[in-house]
């Protein structure tokens, strides 16, 4: 390396992980303003079932030909049935993951080879769960309080039951913590949070 100014010639690759209702998506949706590229994990698995046919028999086998429809996968009747018992959760996870693992890692990589892109998000909230299995260089934990994320859902059209049934299927935040080198607390208003999410991106431009 010579003396001059060096710069990391390749793209920060970014973890953002978190319990359901955590906010996730509001330091995501800055990053991309600011112009990072955010793969989600949920669009990601939700394009794995959308193109296998193949998939979409296995889930059906396992959770109820019904949900299944001239549209495709009846995704709110998945997961009430998936993520209802832990066996149901169990079998939905070796199911879609190998799949939603690897499509990840691809993506990464094709994003990688795209000019001027200094950070690549990858928003998934079972990042910790996989214990790194898709690689990124810092792992960023977003926390909030269940009460607030139990009222957050609940606006966004939730039952109690349906957000009940995902809190109890998520690994605690104690596990979150323990493996993220950042934690984003979100316990104010959304302005707060999009303010944090302003800042931590100075910060990991800085990291480059």
């Amino acid at each position: 390396m010579s003396g001059s100014q060096h710069t990391r010639s390749r793209p920060l690759v970014v973890g953002l992980t978190g319990g359901v209702g955590c906010g996730k998506s509001v330091i995501a949706s800055e990053f991309a303003r600011r112009g990072a590229i955010v793969i989600s994990g949920d669009e990601v698995g939700h394009d794995v079932v959308d193109e296998d046919a193949g998939l979409q028999r296995k889930l059906a086998e396992a959770f109820g030909a019904d949900i299944l429809g001239k549209a495709g996968v009846n995704r709110r009747r998945l997961a009430q049935r998936a993520f209802a018992t832990a066996e149901g959760r169990k079998q939905l996870n070796e199911l879609v993951h190998p799949a939603l693992v690897a499509e990840l890692k691809r993506q990464v990589r094709e994003a990688r080879r795209k000019e001027g892109v200094p950070v690549i998000v990858v928003d998934a909230a079972l990042l910790a769960e996989w214990k790194r299995q898709v690689p990124v260089d810092i792992l960023i934990a977003v926390w909030a309080s269940r009460a607030n994320r139990r009222r957050w859902l609940r606006r966004r059209g939730w039952s109690s039951g349906e957000i009940g049934d995902r809190m109890r299927s998520q690994l605690p935040f104690t596990a979150h913590r323990a493996v993220a080198d950042i934690v984003v607390r979100n316990a104010g208003s959304l302005t707060d949070l999009r303010r944090k999410g302003g800042r931590l991106w100075q910060k990991l431009l800085q990291r480059r």
